[in-house]
């Protein structure tokens, strides 16, 4: 499954690059037009999944989808009624965008004590589990209002009031699919494909992990420290 979800990965980034740099318009327009170029913005909308069982990829596609909803609600509203504020302006629906702000469920997910980073450290503490990392953060965000104190969840269970419901996640396997690490068996695999791209694409891969394979294990290596950058 790792090798499955790297070779994925690396052909996504590089069809991406591939594209970008073909409909990159500074390349066919000369500098005397420039101001003629506009842009095209495409938005990837991640829906909200509940499922009967909810595990670490719908924490994720879930995560992306309040990420998305809080920028949208930044970029073109918080900045519009922050500038009413400034000037004394009545605007008229404030309490209605009150209703779908969700900063403070960013700050319970991704926030410097949030879900993300207290499962990035415990993914690098030595003896760390699933049950400790859903523990610490029904302590660490007990009083906030989207975490579900619910007594009757066993020790691998929590529950968040997301924007459009409330979701139950079971975090059997968090962490592991968290850490999911190349080996350098699997990364010697692809760099000996045959088919020049998937062999191009992984000797990247080498090259970075030789540059870090001295390196003590950080939490930037974790999936979702990496997906979290890249939305």
């Amino acid at each position: 499954d790792t090798f499955a979800k790297e070779l994925y990965g690396l052909i996504w980034n590089y069809l991406v690059e591939k594209i970008n740099i073909a409909t990159d318009a500074t390349r066919t327009y000369s500098s005397e037009r420039s101001s003629q170029l506009g842009h095209i913005s495409l938005v990837d909308m991640f829906g909200l999944e509940n499922f009967p069982v909810n595990r670490f990829e719908q924490f994720c596609i879930n995560y992306a989808s309040e990420m998305i909803q809080h920028r949208y609600l930044t970029d073109n509203f918080k900045t519009m009624t922050d500038e009413y504020a400034t000037e004394k302006l009545r605007l008229d629906g404030m309490d209605d965008l009150q209703m779908v702000d969700n900063s403070d469920l960013m700050e319970l997910l991704g926030g410097k004590i949030g879900i993300i980073v207290a499962l990035d450290e415990e993914c690098v503490r030595q003896g760390g589990s699933d049950s400790m990392f859903v523990y610490k953060v029904k302590v660490v965000h007990e009083m906030s209002s989207r975490m579900v104190n619910d007594r009757h969840h066993s020790a691998g269970i929590f529950s968040i009031r997301h924007s459009a419901d409330t979701i139950e996640y079971t975090a059997d396997e968090f962490m592991e699919r968290n850490s999911d690490q190349m080996t350098h068996d699997l990364v010697n695999l692809g760099c000996q494909c045959s088919n020049t791209i998937i062999k191009e694409q992984f000797s990247k891969v080498d090259k970075l992990s030789l540059a870090v394979s001295g390196a003590r294990k950080s939490t930037k290596d974790t999936v979702l420290s990496k997906f979290r950058s890249e939305l």
